[in-house]
Formats: structure tokens, C-alpha cells, sequence
């Protein structure tokens, strides 16, 4: 079997299955017929053979049976029991002969004798001259004299002969016996009611004594072991095709023991002839089945095999890349012409699947390099707001260290303010290290005019990166959307991929393999858009605070910027009025109350100012670092919309291997 399957060509694997499937039940229905025939004829033979046993048994037990009635009755007839008693020989022969010869000539009877007690002949009605003879040593005698009728078999100089045996009674004695035969020409009327049969008959030591066949007659019988089991007073049989062959057992009139066998021999020639006739039939209408199944074989598997190989070519040009194949379509509505249909459905659908696919593959291409040129744009404009952002972050530092430093400069005003409206009376003698000290903070409060411009100047800056910054954020969620979409659009291809990749079985391996590294792409762009669009939202949110607090910074240098020109515009005052301040002393201390009065607001302005640099210092620093996380970002989109441009051009070098 194993052999059988390994064979390249389908035609005769089917042939030789078809050829198994109806040879083998073939063969064994004629094997089961066979089987039949032969063990009907046996059953018949074995029947016909015990019918011929039974009817020879039947036919002697019969002879002998009529023989033994005779006797019995002869043996109790009155004149010859009254002249037997009375040893009158001359009036029993005269008495028994006409009898004698009436039935030798109607029964075949021979021997007519009666015997007395002791054994001896007292008359022989076939031989009346010999008499006084002692047979006392035959056990049949002696099984008569002791009351019994008994018939059977004997061999004697005549031949084969049926003997019985019956007492003579007077009265209740038993005063003699009464032996009558048959001789052999029984056998002649048993061999003419059954022509067909060979009798023959053999004595104890195997030799044929009577015979259906004269040329047998004084043959001896070679199988011994039959003569054994004839000889234990049972059956043997010696069966041939052609003869059926019985030996029943011969025994004497006592039934004790085997005098002989008969054998009986029937032909069954015809049996056996019509037998193998039978089989001559059998064997040709095997050989016309087996024609006709061979026949029928060949144009079944020629009507599977062919088809088959024609949907198996057409699927290795397939499989080669070659969708311009054509099959014709049948008309069959079994397996094979759904196997038609089916492979001609699958090209269409591969067909349709490919362009698809190529269709997809330049539309992912085409996008790609559309992402990779966005995202070069965004990492460019990423860096430039990244530097922007540096250099907002080192001017906010600088701006806090200023109005850190105006803000120490403003505590020591206000300090010395204080201290001489405290001593007031020292101002006098003091007056001309008030003037040189007037025209130091009139350079200072320039200095810091100066400042406040600058910082006025960088806040507003400032805002205007940040706003900025703000739109460029947008911009990049805009794109980051656009990105987003892109990636659906890919993964749903590349799902579809895989889903026709899974229809083409075997075949589509490889592009399922393709269509799943695009959906893995397409799920980390989706990823890296997600973590943009947080980042994004995260630089907007900042950016919109850093809006708010540069513009409440904007106001409070504006106020500054005020205070700080009208404390320019009272040191203007003041120097001016340093040469006037010795005279007008009183004057001078309510001015000094007032100036104490202004210095601690421009104190606590100062704290303030101080405190929005330093929060818009640490705004500007965060989005700095957001702007650097974004520009990171930027650059792994750029990267991944190149890698999946490479991944597109290689997909779609593998849709072009196939021939459309």
C-alpha cells in the first residue's frame, strides 16, 4: 500500500484502488461460491452416500428380517414340531420338502435344517443325505437353543449367505432348531434396484469375495487401516472426487462378531464434472467482470486524474506568479468541477487581492514620503524653536539676574531714603554728599531705566516665541492627525493583506509575512503620533500659560518701566534741587517722608518684578525641554515614515513578481 501511494501519477494510483476495490470483493464472493458450491456438493455427496448406506443397510436388515419371520414360523408349525419330536426323519422330509423347494424357488432359500438339541443335523432338507453332523460349537446354534431367534451373515462354501436361526419348541421345551438360508442371489436383486452402485463383498481378512465387478472378485483389499475400524463393527468411508467409497461392518447372525464388510462405491463423476463446469462458468464471467471493471477502472480515474492535473498546473502557474492563466470552466457538479470553480475563484480573488495590494503599497508609499518630508519640516522648524526657546531661556535668566540686582539696588534706596528722613537734621551738614550722591542715582535710575527697557523689551519678545511656539504646536497636531490617519488607513491594508494573505494558504506566506511588518508600523506610528499628540498638547498647554504669565509680566515691567521713569524724573528733581536743599531744609524732610513713602512701593514692585522674572525664567527653561522632547519625537515620526517607505517600496517589488 505504501508502495501504491508513493506513485507519482494519479491515474494509476485510482486505477489500481478501483481495481482493488472490485477485484478484492470479486475474488472473495468466488471464493465464497466456490466455498458453497464445494460444501453443498459435499453436504449432497455426504447425503446421497448415507442414503446408499441406509439403503443397503435397510435392504439386508430387511432380507434378513423376512428370513428370520420364515424361519420363526416354519419353526413353530405343528407337523413338523410332531414328527421333529418324535425323531421321525422320513415323515419331516416328506413334510418340509414340498415347502423347501416352493420357497428356494419364490425366496431364494437354500439351506432348510433342523437341529437337535445337542447340536447335531438331524435333517437337511438341501441335502437330505448328510444329517448327524455336530454343530454344536456355532454360537448361533447355541443362542437358538437357548430360546433366542437370531439372523445374519456367514460365509460358506456357497458364498455369502443370510442365515437365521429359531428354536423348536414343544410346548414350553425347546427341543431342537431351525436353521434356513439364503444364498447370494439377494445381492443380485440389491445390485439391480441400485445400478449405479458398485457393491462389494469382502470377508474378515480383506479379500473380495462378491462383486458388482467380476474382475474383482478374489482381490485383496491393501488399506488397513479401514479393514481395522470395520473389523471394531463401525463405519469407514474412502471418498474421492470422482467416487464416493462406504465400508459397513459384516456380522454374523449373533451380531458379535465381523465375519467381513461390504463396500460400497458409487460414482459421482458427474458431480464432480458438473462441479467443475461450474467453475469453468465461474472463471469466465470473472475474467468478463474483470474486463469490464478494468474498462470502467481506466475511464474513472482517466475521468479524475485528468482534471486533477489540469487544476494542479494551473495552480503551480499560480503559484509562480502567473495570474494570467486561464481553466476552462465545466459543467461537472461533483468535487472535481467544484475544484474547477474553486481554483478559477481563487485566481479572480488573487487577481483582485494583488492590485489591491499594489494599489495600497503605492498610496503607503506615497504617504510615507509625504510623513518623512513633514516630518523633516517639523523637526526642522522642532529645532529652530528649540533654539529660539534656548535663547528665550538665557534672556529670561538675564533678565531675572537685572531686576534681581535693581530689586537690591531699589532696598538700598529705600534704606537710605529712610535713614535720612530719620535724620533729617544731618541732611544739612550732609548736603554735599547728597549731591554727589543724587547725581549716583541719577546714574543708577538711567542704568536702570535702561534695564526695565530691555526687560520690557524681552518680555515682549518673548511672548511673541511663545505665541509663536503656539502655533507651531498646532501645526504639529495638525500633521500629527494627518499622520494618524495615514497609519488607520495602513493598518486596515494591512489587515485586509493579511486576510487575503490567510486565503491563499501556503501561497501567501510571504506576503502575510510583509503585511504584518506594515501593521506593526503602521501601530508604532499610531504609538509615536499618540505620544506627539500628547507632547503637542502638553507644549500647548505650557505654551499657553507661558502666554499668560509673559503677559502679566508684560504689565507689571510696563508699571515698572513707569515707576522707574518717574523715579528718573524725581532724581532729575532732586538734582536739580541739591543746590536749593540747604536751603530749604524743611522742605527737604517732608520731600525725604515722601520719598521713603515711594521707595517702599518701589520695594515691593521691585519683589514683584523679581518674582515674575524668576517664574517666567523657569517657563521659558520648561518649554525649552518640551521643545527638545518634541524635536525628539519629530525626528523618531521621521524616521518611521522612512522606515515604512522602505517597507512600501520592497511590498510593492513583491506585488510586481506577479504577472497581472
Amino acid at each position: 500500500m505504501k508502495q501504491i501511494m508513493n506513485m507519482k501519477r494519479l491515474s494509476i494510483k485510482l486505477l489500481i484502488a478501483f481495481l482493488a476495490i472490485a477485484i478484492i470483493p470479486l475474488f472473495a464472493t468466488l471464493l465464497f461460491f466456490y466455498y458453497s458450491a464445494e460444501k453443498g456438493f459435499q453436504q449432497l455427496a455426504d447425503k446421497d452416500q448415507d442414503e446408499t448406506n441406509d439403503a443397503v443397510d435397510a435392504y439386508m436388515s430387511t432380507v434378513a428380517d423376512d428370513l428370520l419371520r420364515l424361519t420363526e414360523q416354519y419353526a413353530s408349525k405343528g407337523q413338523f414340531v410332531n414328527s421333529f419330536s418324535k425323531n421321525d426323519r422320513e415323515k419331516l422330509l416328506k413334510q418340509s420338502l414340498g415347502d423347501f423347494k416352493r420357497l428356494k424357488q419364490e425366496q431364494h432359500v437354500d439351506v432348510f435344517e433342523f437341529g437337535r438339541v445337542d447340536g447335531k443335523v438331524f435333517l437337511r432338507d438341501h441335502n437330505p443325505e448328510k444329517y448327524n453332523d455336530d454343530k454344536s460349537d456355532k454360537p448361533a446354534i447355541q443362542t437358538a437353543l437357548s430360546g433366542d431367534t437370531i439372523a445374519g451373515f456367514e460365509f460358506g462354501n456357497s458364498g455369502l449367505a443370510i442365515r437365521a436361526f429359531a428354536p423348536i419348541y414343544q410346548g414350553n421345551k425347546i427341543i431342537g432348531t431351525l436353521q434356513t438360508g439364503i444364498d447370494e442371489s439377494f445381492i443380485s436383486n440389491l445390485q439391480k434396484s441400485m445400478p449405479n452402485v458398485e457393491l462389494n463383498f469382502y470377508d474378515d481378512a480383506g479379500k473380495v469375495m462378491i462383486s458388482s465387478d467380476s474382475s474383482k472378485i478374489g482381490e485383496s483389499f491393501k488399506k488397513a487401516e479401514i479393514i481395522r475400524k470395520v473389523s471394531e463393527g463401525k463405519k469407514a468411508s474412502d471418498n474421492t472426487r470422482s467416487s464416493l467409497q462406504s465400508y459397513l461392518p459384516l456380522k454374523d447372525p449373533t451380531g458379535t462378531q465381523v465375519i467381513g464388510m461390504i463396500g460400497i462405491k458409487k460414482d459421482i463423476s458427474t458431480i464432480a464434472a458438473t462441479e467443475q463446469k461450474l467453475m469453468k462458468i465461474s472463471l469466465a464471467a470473472i475474467a468478463i467482470l474483470l474486463v469490464l471493471v478494468t474498462f470502467t477502472a481506466i475511464r474513472m480515474s482517466r475521468s479524475i486524474s485528468k482534471p486533477v492535473r489540469k487544476v494542479a498546473k494551473f495552480m503551480k502557474t499560480i503559484a509562480e506568479g502567473d495570474l494570467r492563466s486561464s481553466l476552462e470552466r465545466t459543467d461537472r457538479k461533483d468535487e472535481i468541477g467544484t475544484l474547477f470553480n474553486t481554483a478559477i475563484l481563487l485566481r479572480d480573488n488573487l487577481q483582485q487581492v494583488v492590485c489591491l495590494i499594489a494599489e495600497a503599497s503605492e498610496q503607503v508609499q506615497e504617504k510615507s514620503e509625504e510623513m518623512l518630508q513633514s516630518g523633516s519640516e517639523m523637526l526642522n522648524g522642532s529645532n529652530q524653536t528649540a533654539a529660539a526657546m534656548i535663547e528665550a531661556t538665557e534672556a529670561a535668566d538675564i533678565q531675572a539676574n537685572t531686576i534681581s540686582k535693581m530689586s537690591l539696588d531699589l532696598i538700598n534706596v529705600h534704606e537710605r531714603t529712610e535713614k535720612a528722613s530719620t535724620n533729617g537734621l544731618e541732611i544739612a551738614a550732609a548736603s554735599q554728599n547728597l549731591l554727589s550722591l543724587t547725581e549716583k542715582g541719577n546714574v543708577m535710575m538711567e542704568e536702570s531705566i535702561s534695564q526695565m527697557d530691555k526687560a520690557d523689551s524681552l518680555v515682549k519678545e518673548s511672548m511673541e516665541q511663545v505665541e509663536k511656539l503656539n502655533g507651531q504646536t498646532q501645526e504639529i497636531g495638525r500633521l500629527v492627525s494627518m499622520i494618524q490617519k495615514i497609519s488607520e488607513q495602513t493598518r486596515l491594508l494591512a489587515l485586509n493583506a493579511t486576510i487575503e494573505a490567510t486565503r491563499a494558504g501556503e501561497k501567501g506566506k510571504g506576503f502575510a509575512v510583509v503585511a504584518a511588518e506594515v501593521g506593526k508600523l503602521s501601530d508604532q506610528a499610531s504609538s509615536s503620533t499618540s505620544e506627539i499628540t500628547e507632547i503637542a498638547a502638553a507644549i500647548q498647554a505650557n505654551a499657553s500659560k507661558a502666554v499668560d504669565s509673559l503677559a502679566r509680566s508684560c504689565s507689571e515691567v510696563s508699571e515698572g518701566k513707569l515707576q522707574v521713569h518717574h523715579t528718573g524724573t524725581t532724581y532729575n528733581s532732586i538734582r536739580s534741587s541739591a543746590h536749593d536743599i540747604l536751603s530749604e531744609i524743611t522742605e527737604l524732610s517732608e520731600h525725604l517722608e515722601i520719598m521713603r513713602e515711594d521707595s517702599l512701593g518701589m520695594k515691593q514692585a521691585s519683589e514683584q518684578i523679581a518674582t515674575v522674572a524668576e517664574e517666567q525664567a523657569s517657563g521659558a527653561e520648561s518649554v525649552s525641554a518640551s521643545c527638545l522632547h518634541s524635536n525628539q519625537a519629530v525626528h523618531d515620526a521621521a524616521e518611521n515614515a522612512e522606515r515604512l517607505a522602505s517597507l512600501a517600496s520592497d511590498l510593492q517589488d513583491r506585488i510586481a513578481a506577479f504577472k497581472r
